[in-house]
């Protein structure tokens, strides 16, 4: 027999109007109001109604009804286990630089997931292709306002975009005119590929793009991932200082274009781009709303600021004051990428009497040229600190961890801890380090 299609809960809020309806962790809301519920869109739109009522399907297999009457703005107090209740939509194309594709066997199952699901992208901005897209979900996202969008473009002209990613596709022009048409919000980004989709074609990529303005809000270019697998497949080659540094300069030049044509400028470069070509990152002011922060588009530039902001220097000034006499040793772990970055942090923790080093880890999984934190395996952490001398404290990039708290190759942070032999704390940035290293001189301190 056919599991119903629902909404498993995965928690109740204590005292919600769910919780006094009698619903429990690990119930299944088949329908609200005779609606059967695809996704948490359709759930938070069901919900508006001020008389609700649910079928269920018990975490014991029995069917039963709940009524609840609320407010119009009231929420009932759930929390679901997945924001997509049928099956999420995945990518139909095999992209020269599918990274996915380049994942040896053994990691963790989720990210083995190629997933193209507009639903993702409104909900967490993920990127999609437009690949799989139906006429019914252009309705839906149109009736329902669906934006913004994060959208993978890789090139405008269709031959291209085709040959990148290793699909027969609609028209991308069409598909995006549509949406801006009807008031969707587009951001747009281009991995880009040395010598494939760089020069003159990036140029009339991003001129495509921009004439939808104010449809699209943003444009990132990022820079293409080649594990060591994929170099011994593909012809793309990872991008190097030299066309990184004519991305920068050409990005610079629309940037100025822009601004004075559309007040924004519209279209950035990925922090990995000024990394690579080693090239002064922007001032924040550059990035106007960082629309791609999550996109790896303007972190190193608050990263920077946080650096040489009041309330990280009050921190860690304080913590030097109320220290033991000893100075608490704190060991930075990062990638190769952002290096030069954590040098500073030290280097300014350091100045502020922090006893504090840097340890680079080498992806040995992926390849060297892999250097972002979120894709190194938690054994080429280990690797990177053997032989290091212990210290009070390790603090690695929290991108290193995935939402349950582990690690590219599976290794949770508990059991990377104790391999490790030393405390361990993830950070987001200089300000989270610094609250870390703070808890951390007072468990010293009572020690």
């Amino acid at each position: 027999m056919k599991k119903p299609l629902g909404a498993i809960i995965a928690a109740v809020k204590r005292g919600s109007l769910a919780e006094r309806a009698g619903l429990e962790k690990n119930d299944q809301v088949l329908s609200i109001n005779g609606e059967q519920l695809r996704d948490y869109i359709d759930y938070r739109y069901f919900i508006a109604d001020e008389s609700l009522d649910l079928k269920l399907l018990k975490a014991n297999g029995a069917e039963a009804r709940v009524q609840i009457s609320k407010e119009i703005d009231e929420d009932p107090g759930l929390r679901f286990t997945e924001d997509v209740f049928d099956a999420v939509k995945t990518c139909r194309c095999q992209c020269q630089f599918c990274f996915v594709a380049q994942l040896p066997a053994g990691l963790r199952p989720s990210l083995y997931l190629r997933d193209d699901d507009y639903r993702l992208s409104f909900l967490h901005g993920n990127f999609i292709t437009l690949s799989n897209f139906t006429e019914a979900d252009f309705r839906r996202i149109l009736q329902q306002r669906l934006s913004p969008l994060w959208i993978s473009v890789h090139a405008t002209e269709a031959g291209l975009r085709n040959k990148l990613m290793g699909a027969k596709l609609p028209d991308i022009l069409g598909q995006l005119q549509r949406l801006t048409a009807g008031g969707i919000e587009i951001h747009a980004q281009v991995v880009v590929c040395p010598g494939v989709n760089d020069g003159p074609q990036l140029e009339k990529t991003a001129r495509d793009l921009v004439a939808l303005h104010p449809g699209l809000a943003s444009l990132g270019l990022v820079p293409v991932g080649i594990t060591h697998v994929m170099q011994q497949k593909s012809r793309l080659q990872p991008m190097s200082a030299a066309p990184a540094r004519r991305i920068i300069d050409q990005v610079k030049a629309w940037q100025q274009e822009f601004l004075a044509r559309f007040g924004s400028r519209l279209v950035w470069a990925a922090d990995e781009m000024y990394l690579i070509a080693r090239r002064n990152i922007p001032q924040a002011e550059e990035y106007e709303d960082f629309y791609q922060r999550a996109n790896g588009i303007g972190e190193a530039r608050l990263f920077l600021d946080e650096i040489e902001s009041e309330a990280f220097r009050r921190t860690l000034s304080k913590i030097a004051a109320q220290a033991p006499s000893s100075k608490l040793r704190v060991i930075f772990g990062t990638g190769a990428g952002a290096s030069g970055l954590v040098a500073r942090l030290a280097e300014r923790c350091n100045e502020l009497g922090i006893e504090a080093r840097v340890v680079v880890a080498i992806n040995r999984l992926l390849g060297p040229t892999v250097t972002s934190a979120g894709l190194i395996a938690g054994a080429d952490w280990l690797t990177a600190f053997n032989g290091v001398p212990k210290a009070d404290l390790a603090i690695l990039p929290r991108q290193a961890l995935n939402h349950e708290g582990r690690f590219l190759d599976n290794i949770s942070r508990r059991e990377f801890a104790k391999k490790l032999g030393m405390r361990v704390g993830f950070a987001r940035g200089p300000n989270e380090a610094a609250k870390i290293v703070a808890r951390s001189t007072l468990s010293v301190a009572r020690n």
